[in-house]
């Protein structure tokens, strides 16, 4: 006689055997299946790149922000610096691709790595290779005037003559560590690094010290390229600066306390009550050229507009790279789509820094005076 709890034992170890049979074909089928591969378009990144810049310019310009002859000259010029080579699956052309890529559109890893059919590891090593490429041809691209250039013809027949540009901050949204944030947090609660530059009339970068914390004054910048000796003005010129910097021989600032910004001279207010007001309202024409240059700079390289998922110190680096990439693209571009957008569209940026509370004695400050008071005579004699 079969006792109940015999029989119960026997139905669980017929489905204990029939689990452990599934549970071993699983294991087995698994075994022997193929991989199936992730990148298999027919065509590879070299071949995606060399059709790009094979095809209509507009292409090229839309993918990669430059003509298909400036993007060849920029790749033909690292490979001949020593500074980029071709690797066993990866050309130098499509490395600068997959840069231009990334930054231009902001674009994620894994993205970049279906468009040019490489893998997530692949795609990072050559991206951080033309990063620092480009860094070390900063030192190239990216000159401080001597002063024996000749005055750009904006400026040639002023009374601002022996200017050589202009120089501001502009911030670039950042991510940083937790414990760091604070530091990093601007004036509107926002994340970024404040990035001072110097541009020439010619509206190409002279200078770039980046990776700042937010909070960091415009002052306190210029202070340190000053006293660590990367930056200098030569004697007898200067550039044009916002009220965030002291007025001084080199760097000339506007009247406080009268109408500056372009928008306040708009038509039908362009009667001026002084001199002084008239002095503001041409250095404020000229010093624009900086902002427009961020204003270029950042339509042209979206990763310059939101936060990007690398280091700090990567992220700093990132900066100088575009701005080493919108000089090549200045100096050899038949045309420029974002130089003659700009000029339709260009809004005056917002100055995030503070006015600068400078001491009103010393002979640079005192020299600083004399210089504008020479201006704005000038001026209001034209």
């Amino acid at each position: 006689m079969v006792r109940p709890w015999e029989s119960i034992f026997e139905e669980d170890e017929e489905e204990l055997d029939i689990l452990i049979r599934l549970l071993i074909d699983t294991i087995r089928d698994g075994a022997t299946r193929t991989r199936r591969p992730q990148h298999t378009r027919p065509f590879t990144g070299h071949q995606l790149v060399e059709n790009m810049l094979d095809g209509h310019m507009e292409r090229s310009h839309n993918i990669f922000r430059m003509e298909p002859h400036v993007f060849r000259g920029l790749a033909t010029l690292l490979e001949s610096r020593g500074l980029l080579r071709n690797g066993r699956t990866v050309s130098v052309l499509e490395q600068l691709a997959i840069f231009m890529t990334v930054v231009a559109h902001a674009s994620a890893n894994r993205v970049a790595c279906e468009q040019f059919q490489h893998s997530s590891e692949t795609v990072s090593r050559y991206f951080h290779a033309v990063l620092r490429a480009m860094c070390i041809l900063s030192e190239e691209m990216i000159k401080l005037p001597t002063g024996d250039e000749p005055a750009h013809i904006l400026v040639r027949n002023t009374p601002f003559k022996d200017c050589l540009g202009a120089i501001d901050g502009t911030h670039v949204p950042v991510i940083v560590p937790r414990e760091i944030q604070e530091r990093y947090r601007n004036r509107h609660g926002t994340l970024s690094q404040n990035v001072m530059a110097v541009v020439s009339f010619d509206m190409q970068f002279r200078y770039i010290c980046a990776g700042w914390e937010g909070s960091a004054a415009d002052m306190r910048i210029m202070q340190h390229c000053l006293e660590n000796g990367s930056f200098s003005v030569p004697e007898g010129k200067y550039y044009l600066v916002d009220s965030g910097y002291a007025n001084t021989q080199s760097l000339l600032a506007p009247y406080r306390g009268e109408r500056y910004h372009l928008g306040q001279f708009s038509r039908g207010q362009t009667r001026y009550h002084n001199q002084k007001e008239k002095f503001n309202h041409a250095h404020a024409s000229f010093r624009n050229i900086v902002e427009r240059a961020f204003g270029v700079l950042k339509r042209r390289f979206k990763i310059l507009r939101v936060p990007s998922p690398f280091s700090v110190e990567t992220q700093r680096d990132i900066v100088v790279a575009c701005a080493v990439i919108h000089n090549y693209i200045c100096k050899y571009a038949n045309s420029d789509e974002e130089l003659q957008q700009d000029e339709d569209d260009y809004v005056e940026e917002e100055n995030m820094g503070v006015d600068w509370q400078q001491d009103d004695t010393g002979s640079a400050h005192d020299m600083g005076q004399f210089l504008r008071e020479n201006i704005s005579r000038a001026l209001w004699r034209l």
